[in-house]
């Protein structure tokens, strides 16, 4: 007899953990979706970002004539 209460006591421990273990689960499943989620924002952030930048020529442009007026200010210094 006494060893059936014990399994039974055993049964409703693993039961009780299988629980615990069931709702940290959980909880660690809504925290990884919110993190992910908050990853996921950032990325369409920098998209957008990308999105609203000049086009290659005009940086390459901006750059050349930065070029030419630093050469031509460091000639007039000399």
């Amino acid at each position: 007899m006494s060893d059936n209460v014990r399994l039974e006591e055993q049964v409703k421990t693993l039961f009780v953990n299988l629980e615990k273990i069931e709702k940290c689960q959980k909880r660690h499943e809504d925290d990884d979706k919110e993190a992910f989620s908050g990853v996921l924002d950032k990325l369409e952030d920098m998209r957008k970002d990308f999105q609203n930048r000049l086009p290659v020529w005009a940086t390459f442009l901006i750059a050349a004539l930065t070029s030419a007026c630093g050469l031509l200010g460091g000639m007039a210094l000399k």
